[in-house]
């Protein structure tokens, strides 16, 4: 099964599960008074209306989200109705004397009338808003996603997220995703991209490395895993080919690979002639590099390898490079339950970069004091940090001391 058919079924299955109070709520309530058979052809009719909504938002075409919310109140009233069906037949098949102290049993063991309402009404209120939630911070991970795949040049991928956006919660709320890209813009890329990747010659290595460039944004990785064996048959050499094979087997998941190519392309930096290569250009290749290896080997789970690997980058990181870097190994440590240190390079981030870092940096920080050990040591805001630095750094605050 795909990655979008696994999000889809998990989201359907939240939403059964999100039924099954309502489904308990209801079938404690319903044989706990005479009228019960009445309760439960009212349930009965609740739980086709319910079904009837679904059909309708279906046919319809409403957002994907509307049914995901109708469908756990649906759910529960009709498994209630099955489980008190099952229920009454297997009473019925009992002995006279086995149904009478089963009836005796149910009505010392139920709730009041008051106290069945409120758990009623609370299953209600829960199997509408978990639902709800669900979907909400599913469109939210979406959007983030759809954002980091535009940084990194995949227009196809982005579009396909912006789809399934659309399919759960609106063509409205994927527009508002990424307001500087519309879709038709985006679909103009796309075709553009096509149609380069089949003006490119390919006789020179130059070529070749920027045909894969273009086949990984297209998400056509069987094809670009084919150019690039070509490129270590001709020129086992080059290091943008590893380069360009390790941000592959990222997009791929595939993050031992991924880990494994970009050493290999550190090794071949320093191994190859840099005479004609400026030393600016040394350092920026060293940085994203490492940059590379580090998040492989966080998405794989070595933890140490990949904070080793963020600090040699860091070492080699300049300026804006350098300010991202700071942002990423916060989110690392983050991630890795290290919050002061990763209040500290989030901090870094903002002073290096604030027009870029300044807002993601405090609300990383704002994460880091609510919901990780050892919060309460974190500082409240950034501003407070870069006036204190920015007083230790004027001419007048020197003089004094």
């Amino acid at each position: 099964m795909t990655a979008t058919g696994i999000d889809e079924l998990s989201l359907y299955l939240w939403s059964l599960l999100a039924g099954l109070p309502l489904a308990y709520a209801l079938v404690l309530a319903v044989p706990s008074r005479p009228e019960s058979q009445f309760r439960l052809k009212s349930l009965w009719y609740v739980g086709c209306c319910g079904l009837l909504a679904l059909i309708l938002i279906e046919w319809l075409g409403l957002p994907q989200s509307w049914f995901l919310i109708i469908l756990g109140p649906a759910a529960g009233c009709l498994l209630a109705v099955a489980i008190l069906w099952l229920n009454s037949r297997f009473v019925r098949s009992m002995p006279s004397e086995s149904r009478l102290s089963v009836s005796k049993t149910k009505v010392s063991v139920f709730p009041s009338a008051f106290s069945e309402r409120l758990s009623i009404l609370m299953a209600v209120v829960l199997s509408v808003v978990l639902p709800w939630q669900i979907t909400t911070q599913r469109v939210r991970t979406w959007a983030d996603l759809a954002v980091t795949r535009m940084h990194e040049g995949r227009f196809v991928a982005v579009y396909d997220l912006l789809d399934r956006i659309d399919q759960l919660s609106g063509p409205k709320t994927a527009a508002t995703v990424l307001p500087e890209m519309s879709r038709r813009q985006l679909e103009t890329q796309i075709r553009q991209m096509i149609q380069s990747v089949g003006r490119i010659e390919i006789t020179k290595v130059e070529g070749q490395l920027q045909k894969v460039r273009l086949l990984l944004g297209l998400d056509e990785f069987e094809l670009a895993e084919e150019v690039l064996a070509k490129i270590f048959r001709d020129l086992p050499e080059s290091f943008e080919a590893y380069e360009l094979a390790g941000l592959m087997y990222q997009f791929k998941e595939r993050w031992s690979l991924s880990e494994t190519s970009f050493l290999r392309a550190l090794e071949l930096v320093r191994q190859r002639d840099v005479r004609g290569e400026s030393g600016n250009q040394r350092v920026a290749n060293d940085a994203r590099l490492w940059s590379g290896a580090a998040y492989a080997a966080r998405k794989r789970g070595a933890y140490d390898h990949a904070e080793n690997y963020y600090l040699k980058a860091l070492e080699a990181g300049r300026g804006s490079d350098k300010a991202r870097i700071h942002y990423v190994f916060a989110q690392f440590l983050e991630e890795s339950q290290q919050a002061l240190k990763a209040a500290e390079h989030a901090r870094q981030a903002a002073l290096l970069e604030p027009a870029l870092y300044q807002v993601s940096a405090q609300e990383l920080l704002q994460r880091l004091r609510t919901a990780h050990l050892g919060c309460f040591l974190l500082p409240r805001r950034l501003a407070g940090d870069q006036a204190v630095l920015k007083k230790k750094m004027s001419p007048v605050a020197n003089k004094d001391d």
